[in-house]
């Protein structure tokens, strides 16, 4: 047995350990007990970290001195205990006591307790991307429909100098051109049918309620037009892109800052009492063209904005769901998530979309940042710096895409077996390859398989 000296030392400090020391440890128990039950629950949430409870003294004619320079060294941080029970260890000193006492001269008594000096391998804190991609979404839809209503108060401001009824003229100049856009939608399946019941509740709004009407309620209105809450797919896609074309033809040839004349005559005569004569070159064609066209390039950014931002959406809940699809692919569930179909299973996709809602984005931001639209193209950027990182860091975590040259015809069930020795995801290879019969894998051809 090895001898027990009695002495230790901490920081280099010698002293005197007394008669009882201990260690303190255990698990991190949390128990849950619930009103009016006689059962609960107890969750073992992991081991603690050792305390060493040291109880020492320094003796001597000088022991206020030697007291005070381990108290020094205490007070300093990290250090090495040195201890005939406990051996050497890198310990923290969680706390320590000094006691002085008249009936024992020569002798200063410590009771300390140390932690060990544990290396910085506790969890990094992780951004929800996910949740922050959802929260900037909606805050950003509702900045764009909020300066909206802000523009088109403005609007019927200047409407309200030359025509009686502002509300019937806007909704006169909005109604033919949203039909006009929507109207290019019709071979397209996906979504259509909701959409003609959205453009008819935007025209029961105005006919309804044409004095009284909300131009944020408008806008939001607007927005729902485009925002087609269906998973990522081929279809959506497809609308998405047929939207986009639209709504780029439908922008007005002439400039947008035609309106600018027309503002300065307003604002010149606002601070004074318009007559007739003053009134009837404002109720010029031209200058009603004028807010038409400034009214159609409102409504223009406010949908191609809000498409951006549907579509940024859908494919950050399109990452979501393939990796839950790949976590239970080892469950008895894989059969029933492959057969449905993502666009975005793979790094591969994600470099793909991610490039092309980046474009699209920057894209809106620009416009925005042009028409002087200051909230909407802070509240775009910030949701496109969400986007980025989120399809980024959570992209990661999606499968690799090999190319298979496949050298002759098999069964899709084999084919993915012989690539990832799962059989149960065979489906997946069939609608990621367009391939027309599961049995016949052609040989010669090229595919696609997710590893």
């Amino acid at each position: 047995m090895t001898n027990i000296t009695g002495k230790g030392s901490f920081a280099g400090v010698p002293f005197f350990i007394e008669e009882s020391q201990s260690i303190d440890g255990g698990r991190r128990l949390v128990k849950h007990e619930y009103p009016l039950k006689d059962e609960g629950l107890t969750e073992d949430l992991g081991k603690k970290l050792r305390s060493y409870n040291v109880a020492c003294l320094v003796i001597g004619d000088d022991h206020i001195k030697q007291a005070e320079k381990l108290i020094d060294a205490l007070e300093k941080g990290v250090g090495e205990l040195k201890h005939p029970y406990f051996g050497t260890v890198e310990v923290c000193v969680e706390s320590y006591k000094a006691q002085y006492s008249t009936s024992h001269q020569r002798v200063t008594r410590f009771d300390i307790t140390f932690t060990p000096a544990v290396e910085k391998n506790a969890p990094e804190i992780a951004r929800n991307t996910a949740f922050a991609t959802l929260s900037d979404y909606a805050l950003a839809l509702e900045v764009i429909a909020n300066e909206f209503a802000s523009i088109f108060d403005e609007i019927e401001g200047y409407l309200s100098l030359i025509t009686d009824n502002p509300i019937i003229d806007m909704a006169n100049a909005i109604l033919p051109f949203v039909d006009n856009v929507f109207d290019q939608i019709n071979n397209v399946t996906a979504g259509v049918q909701s959409i003609k019941t959205r453009i008819n509740a935007i025209k029961s709004l105005f006919t309804a309620t044409r004095v009284t009407t909300s131009h944020k309620e408008t806008a939001k209105l607007l927005q729902s037009l485009v925002a087609i809450n269906v998973p990522l797919s081929k279809d959506y896609v497809t609308l998405n892109n047929v939207l986009m074309f639209a709504l780029e033809q439908a922008k007005p040839d002439a400039a947008e800052s035609t309106l600018n004349t027309f503002a300065k005559a307003v604002n010149t005569k606002a601070t004074i009492s318009l007559s007739n004569q003053q009134i009837l070159p404002l109720r010029s064609q031209a200058l009603y063209d004028s807010i038409t066209i400034k009214m159609q390039f409102v409504l223009v950014r406010l949908m191609q904005a809000t498409l951006a931002v549907e579509i940024g959406k859908a494919l950050s809940q399109a990452v979501t769901t393939s990796l839950v699809r790949s976590q239970s692919i080892a469950t008895t569930e894989a059969q029933e998530a492959s057969e449905l179909q993502t666009l975005v299973e793979s790094k591969t996709d994600i470099t793909r979309y991610l490039a092309e809602i980046d474009e699209q984005l920057e894209t809106v931001i620009i416009d925005n940042a042009d028409a002087q639209q200051w909230q909407s193209y802070q509240a775009l950027e910030r949701f496109r710096q969400t986007l980025i990182t989120d399809l980024r860091v959570r992209g990661e975590q999606l499968a690799n895409a090999k190319s298979v040259q496949l050298s002759d015809t098999y069964p899709a069930m084999v084919v993915e077996y012989q690539h990832t020795a799962n059989a149960k995801t065979w489906q997946r290879l069939v609608l990621r390859n367009g391939i027309r019969h599961p049995l016949f894998c052609v040989g010669g051809n090229k595919i696609e398989v997710l590893q």
